[in-house]
């Protein structure tokens, strides 16, 4: 196999997998993402072009990832604290004072 055609096999892996993670980050689906190789050889000059296309639909998915994790973070600072499961605080006063051990 070609340098060139292991990378261009790449490419388009990576791109199936980056508008896929762009639309699972739109839909606040959960994010999944394939185990992508990278290919050893050098990235041929007559790829260059959809290399530096690839970096740039990574960096737009980054973006909004990072919006969405953020708006996320907002959410969860926002909602009021877990409430105990203890319908009181009689239980937990009164596991303190026991003595199990002798």
């Amino acid at each position: 196999m070609t340098a060139g055609v292991a990378w261009s096999g790449y490419f388009e892996a990576l791109e199936r997998a980056l508008r896929s993670l762009d639309e699972q980050v739109l839909s606040h689906r959960i994010v999944s993402f394939p185990h992508l190789s990278v290919p050893d050889a050098p990235i041929p000059a007559s790829l260059e072009n959809r290399r530096v296309l690839m970096l740039a639909l990574l960096h737009d998915v980054t973006k909004r990832a990072e919006v969405r994790r953020d708006a996320l973070a907002a959410e969860l600072a926002a909602a009021p604290p877990r409430r105990s499961s203890r319908a009181n605080g009689y239980e937990a006063a009164v596991g303190g004072l026991l003595d199990v051990v002798g």
